[in-house]
């Protein structure tokens, strides 16, 4: 059987919730996959990174994700990774990372996967306090991939960290109509409804409120934890 299938059924409930306590049932089954020798050592190297964050080794859990980008650069999993387990804290790390892998990503290639990681970048970016090139990144990414809930996100972030708090609203509502069937809508809204109260409109933001979470109530909760 596949192991970086069984590594992706660990790795993608991390994802959302860095947390959460691992599946040992999964893991005893990649690790049985992992054992039998016909494994890539990309699939190794995945399911390594995994085991060393489950045990808590931060330092190296980076410095592995790092070997896989700079060797297989089109590798979204493990730049995604990279951003959930470094954190903000890791600046620097991130953009190193994201920079790696948006380098091997042109408009030739595909076009919904460089909105993908143009956004990627885009966060890092601003995590790097670099937020005019974050919003142009973030700007550009939308448009390679219009409707990118995530792409869409990061616009909002840089708009509300330079306090541009009208303008941002008036993009999010704007753009609404494309990116609120995407998986970061409910957040998104959250954004917007904070944009709109920053910017002094707080009847706009309520009426926000009201008008969408119903709408998106599962995806708005999930967003507000």
């Amino acid at each position: 059987s596949c192991l970086l299938a069984h590594v992706i059924k660990l790795a993608v409930p991390l994802l959302g919730a860095p947390k959460v306590r691992a599946d040992e049932g999964q893991l005893a089954a990649a690790r049985e996959v992992a054992a039998r020798g016909s494994a890539s050592a990309w699939e190794l190297a995945h399911l390594a990174v995994v085991e060393a964050y489950l045990r808590g080794e931060a330092a190296s859990v980076d410095a592995m994700l790092f070997e896989i980008i700079e060797a297989y650069p089109r590798d979204i999993m493990a730049v995604r990774l990279s951003f959930v387990f470094n954190g903000p804290a890791e600046s620097q790390k991130l953009l190193r990372n994201a920079r790696a892998t948006a380098a091997s990503f042109t408009d030739e290639v595909d076009p919904v996967m460089n909105g993908f990681v143009g956004s990627e970048l885009s966060y890092a970016l601003e995590e790097c306090e670099e937020y005019a090139e974050a919003e142009r990144v973030a700007r550009w990414a939308y448009e390679r991939n219009r409707g990118d809930s995530w792409a869409a996100h990061q616009v909002a972030h840089c708009m509300e960290m330079t306090g541009r708090y009208s303008d941002g609203a008036e993009f999010m509502g704007n753009t609404f109509e494309e990116w609120k069937s995407g998986g970061m809508a409910g957040h998104n809204m959250w954004h917007w409804a904070l944009l709109h109260s920053a910017a002094g409109e707080h009847a706009e933001a309520l009426a926000l409120a009201d008008r969408l979470f119903d709408y998106h109530k599962n995806a708005l909760t999930f967003g507000l934890k």
